[in-house]
């Protein structure tokens, strides 16, 4: 028994060396015949670098800057220099590149034989949105979280406006317009309020970006192309304390390419009394204040009979020395008269 397991563990090893020397052989062989196999063309092609260069333009012809190329499905890209050109190392012909830039449409190309490549982007309304101007950027009007009031000049174009507080009086919530009493256009402007019992509490004006220190009535509505009004506390990231009681920020209109335009508005009103009035000469308007001063001095017009009359035309059984004995007076019949109708000496 001892013999036969010998042999047979003999055996076993044999048949185990020849099994991993065969093993051997065929995979030196494999490896030799494999190694002499020709690369494909797309392959070979694929392990060269290419340089593409190329121009980056709108649908104006216009060069985009800032435009960014990647490669597609890889993290290498650039993007396009001030004059819309770039440059950029692709691995091979089979390489895809994507074009992207806000408010225009991503297009990808395929490089294949070409190493100068044109690219002219679309915009894309449909992702264009209101943007709204907060301190040193952007943002779009819906993600806003400060308050901002935009008031446009076509809006109150029908107004007729005088003045830049015509156009905001009434239109801007929030915002208080005073009134002026004089001819000349005034009153000032509060935002949400007085806020302070010593201390101005008018807004800060900004027109076309620098602040401004004159007066309102200065200012050409017809001239004024937007007004916003910052309400709150972010409107002092960029104006500081100033902005403590708001900021008036207002834009002019600017010039536009294309023929030349010239637009004429006019205004035509009327203007009554809410009170219906007669209008008198010298005459009647003595005679109307003596009427109210006898309706007014029932009693004295009792006791004293005549007291408020024309001491030329007293009513009958009354004289003019009687008159005058009324109050005390020098003498002098229209002047004691005038003085009992209380008449200012610029109506005398």
């Amino acid at each position: 028994m001892n013999y036969l397991f010998l042999n047979f563990k003999r055996i076993f090893f044999i048949f185990l060396f020849l099994l991993t020397a065969m093993l051997s052989v065929g995979a030196s062989v494999l490896s030799l015949s494999t190694d002499n196999l020709p690369i494909p063309k797309s392959e070979s092609a694929s392990l060269q670098s290419i340089a593409v260069t190329g121009k980056v333009t709108d649908n104006t012809g216009q060069p985009l800057p800032g435009v960014t190329v990647l490669i597609k499905g890889a993290a290498q890209g650039t993007a396009t220099l001030a004059d819309g050109t770039f440059n950029l190392q692709v691995p091979g012909e089979n390489t895809i590149l994507a074009f992207s830039y806000i408010g225009f449409v991503t297009q990808e190309v395929t490089v294949g034989n070409r190493r100068n490549i044109s690219i002219m982007l679309q915009e894309e309304t449909s992702i264009l949105d209101e943007v709204v101007v907060v301190g040193y950027g952007t943002m779009r009007r819906r993600d806003l979280t400060g308050s901002i009031a935009q008031l446009k000049a076509n809006v109150v174009a029908n107004e007729a406006p005088r003045d830049v507080r015509d156009m905001l009086r009434g239109n801007v919530a929030g915002l208080n317009v005073g009134y002026s009493t004089g001819a000349k256009p005034g009153g000032g402007l509060e935002v949400r309020g007085r806020n302070s019992l010593t201390a101005s509490s008018s807004p800060l004006l900004v027109l076309d970006g620098v602040i401004y220190y004159g007066g309102l009535e200065d200012i050409n509505p017809a001239d004024i192309e937007t007004v916003d009004i910052l309400k709150d506390a972010s409107s002092a990231a960029v104006y500081g304390a100033k902005a403590a009681s708001g900021v008036v920020v207002i834009m002019t209109r600017k010039g536009t390419q294309g023929k030349p335009q010239v637009n004429f508005n006019t205004s035509v009103g009327f203007v009554n009394m809410s009170v219906h009035m007669p209008v008198y000469d010298a005459q009647g308007y003595v005679k109307w204040r003596s009427d109210v001063a006898k309706s007014i001095n029932v009693v004295k017009n009792t006791q004293n009979p005549g007291m408020y009359d024309d001491p030329r035309n007293l009513p009958s059984g009354v004289t003019q020395e009687q008159w005058l004995k009324y109050d005390s007076n020098d003498g002098d019949l229209l002047k004691t008269w005038f003085n009992r109708l209380y008449m200012q000496t610029n109506e005398l």
